[in-house]
């Protein structure tokens, strides 16, 4: 199921308690649609280096633009440490992106695209 976004605000999933934002930056308002390159902020709690990788809404993998790259400071008010990184969603329907830190944490964003 696809997570809400408020605004260009969502708040990511967990399956062990990590706790896990997202701030969308893109160029149009209104729904993600296919073709739509998104920089996404995430802050998520546990330790080490974050790790993202993208699945279509077949299941298969996709390519993450670029990123994450860590981000020293913000005004994104969320727990945890914050990257940023690119992702383009080539085709419509429900994409997830998966989140994981090296030493310990994990989570998911599922987003709707048009």
């Amino acid at each position: 199921m696809p997570t809400p976004i408020l605004g260009d605000h969502l708040e990511g999933g967990s399956d062990d308690g990590t706790s896990v934002a997202a701030l969308l930056e893109r160029k149009a308002g209104g729904p993600l649609r296919a073709g739509e390159e998104v920089k996404i902020v995430v802050r998520m709690t546990g330790a080490g280096d974050l790790q993202v990788s993208a699945t279509r809404p077949d299941g298969s993998p996709a390519a993450i633009d670029w990123g994450p790259e860590a981000h020293a400071s913000s005004n994104f008010n969320r727990p945890g440490a914050e990257w940023g990184f690119g992702v383009t969603f080539a085709e419509p329907g429900c994409w997830t992106i998966a989140l994981s830190r090296a030493e310990a944490g994990s989570g998911y964003l599922q987003l709707e695209v048009a």
